[in-house]
């Protein structure tokens, strides 16, 4: 089997049929990866908002805020706890209900983002294409 060099040792080579056509594509790589960096930074953010609205250390809020393996029921549990904890500060609520709906948003598009199908088009310039699954329509980024 042949190998490559990488920085952290031999690496088999990929048969092309298994290899990522974004391959060829670094600077789409690294563009979704850069998602999935800022989601983890943003939810870390988030977790320590629930520890405030609870008026626990931080460190219990990011215990309870990962507990839920689903992003959006985390951030459920922020939404749900807004009222009994900020019921007497209606303009600070409406704030934080406003970063619930912005951090929802963020993490659908990190959801699209990691479980759709990268691939490139039939396009002579190789576009890139992002087939959200189980759909087989793609939308061109």
């Amino acid at each position: 089997m042949a190998h490559r060099i990488v920085s952290d040792g031999l690496v088999p080579k990929k048969p092309d049929k298994y290899r990522s056509p974004l391959e060829r594509r670094p600077k789409f790589v690294k563009a979704i990866g850069m998602v999935s960096i800022e989601n983890s930074s943003l939810e870390v953010l988030l977790a320590e908002l629930l520890a405030a609205l609870l008026g626990i250390h931080g460190e219990f809020g990011i215990l309870i805020y990962f507990t839920p393996k689903a992003a959006i029921a985390r951030i459920d549990m922020i939404d749900n706890v807004i009222e009994p904890s900020l019921g007497d500060h209606p303009e600070l609520a409406a704030k934080i209900r406003s970063v619930v709906k912005r951090a929802k948003a963020v993490i659908g598009k990190r959801h699209d983002a990691m479980h759709a199908l990268w691939t490139l088009t039939d396009d002579p310039a190789e576009n890139v294409a992002q087939v959200f699954l189980p759909s087989w329509k793609g939308r061109r980024s």
